[in-house]
């Protein structure tokens, strides 16, 4: 039993602080800069035994090229959907032609609107405040989102009350269920078609498309249900090349991509293979992705800008630049023709259940023993070093714990040997292998 509660109003009137105070979350991007926000953020939060879905939209203006009009679109979208509108507008400055036009907008609807005044913290004259009252509104909620002033009386009198419940089976984007919900972030520089493909999963226009650099800012969670299989798909802005003089909006898209890398099931890392070229960018993405030590599907988008020749020349060149992710599934599709999102979509089952395997001390020693039968480990100063057991240390990635002794003498080369053969053996299809070696102490040392 769900309502859908949307912030509605034009830039700058503080819509995105008061979704992360709402929310306790910095999931909205906040600045001064004006038209921070893009695609619609939502996020689902239970208030007194109510359920509730949160949206963030766009600030709302008359005067839009084509981009902005795709903007607007996602905001039109949640007001035709929302069960209650909190139309925000500015304590600071007098009301706009914006928010007028705005004003006629919402009441042309048969939503259930209450006027917020937000930024009381920087208003100078009470008497800014009355002037509200034009817009037709018998009552107003005052509040500094900011301060987090009033919020708790626009919940309790403003929203709780206001509210009519109804069903809904979605699961939305930060509900607790870890064991039923697969999250799938889509990472990679900016321009290779990660919103595109999400669009074409869920057959919807859920995130806005451009070939504007940079236009997602925000990390956008959709959820989706298939096949009897419940998922959360993030998209992710753009990873660029480093910078040393970043912007605000910049740094925050990237640490929020960083987060949604390290908390996912999956990352599908997405490289645009029109350009022939695999960027310097693209393998910065991949070594964040690395580090995380998540489970990987490398997608190559825009394959149907390609003849066969160069699809086949180009899939020998990657192979070699992209040798250090040899236990990934390599996906060749084009989203905008969707070709190849069906295949996708079971290679992401797959690669999950590939990462919640569980193996025995008993199953683990076997592989160890045939591995160092095939290959010994090398003699360090005349001494021999020995890996006598194996045990599993967790999953989600594959933890495999080794014993031995003088194992902090064993040379990467015979690590990443070990590592090969373990996922060889196991057949961890797109799930990175971490082995962790251990000491035997000597008993009579």
């Amino acid at each position: 039993m769900t309502s859908e509660v949307v912030l509605i109003g034009r830039n700058n009137v503080g819509k995105s602080t008061l979704f992360n105070k709402m929310t306790n979350s910095n999931s909205a991007l906040v600045g001064n800069e004006k038209k921070l926000t893009r695609d619609r953020l939502s996020f689902y939060l239970k208030i007194k035994e109510k359920k509730i879905l949160l949206t963030d939209t766009a600030g709302i203006t008359f005067k839009t090229n084509e981009f902005e009009k795709k903007v607007l679109e996602q905001t039109y979208f949640a007001i035709k959907n929302a069960n209650l509108i909190l139309f925000i507008v500015n304590a600071k400055e007098s009301i706009s032609s914006e928010d007028h036009f705005i004003n006629e907008i919402l009441r042309k609807t048969s939503k259930k609107i209450l006027l917020v005044v937000n930024k009381i913290d920087l208003m100078n004259e009470k008497f800014e405040i009355n002037n509200f009252f034009e817009l037709g509104y018998k009552e107003k909620f005052i509040i500094s989102a900011s301060r987090g002033t009033g919020i708790q009386n626009l919940i309790e009198k403003g929203i709780i009350p206001n509210i009519k419940e109804k069903k809904n089976k979605k699961k939305y984007n930060n509900e607790k269920n870890p064991k039923k919900i697969i999250k799938v972030t889509f990472v990679g520089a900016p321009n290779v078609g990660k919103s595109t493909l999400i669009n074409k999963i869920i057959n919807k226009k859920r995130v806005i498309t451009s070939n504007i650099s940079g236009t997602t800012r925000d990390s956008i969670n959709i959820p989706l249900k298939k096949n009897n299989k419940n998922y959360i798909l993030i998209d992710t802005a753009g990873i660029k090349r480093k910078n040393k003089i970043l912007e605000k909006i910049q740094l925050f898209s990237i640490k929020k991509t960083l987060e949604n890398i390290n908390q996912t099931d999956i990352t599908l890392f997405i490289i645009d293979i029109s350009k022939l070229k695999i960027y310097k960018e693209d393998l910065n993405v991949a070594k964040k992705i690395i580090e995380a030590k998540k489970p990987i599907i490398v997608v190559f988008n825009k394959c149907d800008l390609l003849n066969k020749k160069k699809l086949k020349n180009f899939s020998i060149d990657i192979s070699k630049k992209l040798n250090f992710l040899y236990y990934c599934q390599f996906q060749f599709i084009s989203a905008l023709k969707n070709q190849g999102i069906k295949k996708l979509l079971n290679n992401i089952n797959v690669t999950y259940h590939s990462s919640l395997k569980k193996n025995n001390s008993s199953k683990l020693t076997i592989i160890l023993k045939e591995a160092i039968k095939k290959h010994q480990p090398p003699n360090i100063q005349g001494k021999k070093i020995k890996l006598k057991y194996a045990h599993p240390g967790g999953y989600k990635p594959t933890i495999i714990i080794i014993h031995g002794n003088r194992t902090k003498y064993l040379p990467k080369t015979y690590k990443k040997y070990l590592a090969n053969y373990f996922q060889n053996t196991l057949n961890l299809i797109g799930s990175p292998i971490n082995i962790f070696f251990k000491e035997n102490k000597n008993p009579f040392s």
